[in-house]
């Protein structure tokens, strides 16, 4: 099974390099793996959490990263409403994204 967690990865890494996800993937993409993938427990001390590239935690890191880039038009097109709904989760790695986002902004508007 972790050999073909890791390819499903890889698979889904390149698609997200080249661009040639639509958002109707996208949106089924995030239903599955939140729905096959478990919760984590607990979060590590200080909020850093480490991932093991090929985990499932890393498949779900890849598409909330796609999600927040894409996030103006996953929520018009109505598929990012329903997931975060069905999926706590989400919402909580999605915000903690955005938040590690505003701050490289933050960073990069000082410079």
């Amino acid at each position: 099974m972790t050999d073909l967690r890791i390819l499903a990865f890889n698979m889904v890494k390149q698609g997200v390099k080249e661009g040639g996800l639509g958002f109707d993937y996208i949106g089924s993409a995030v239903e599955y793996i939140y729905e096959n993938t478990p919760d984590r427990d607990e979060d590590e001390p200080g909020g850093v959490v480490t991932i093991e590239p090929g985990s499932t935690q890393a498949i779900r890191m890849l598409l909330v990263k796609l999600c927040c880039y894409n996030l103006e038009e996953l929520m018009d097109r109505k598929l990012l409403p329903k997931a975060l709904r069905r999926h706590g989760e989400l919402a909580v790695d999605m915000l903690r994204r955005l938040k590690d986002l505003e701050k490289a902004d933050i960073d990069y508007d000082k410079n």
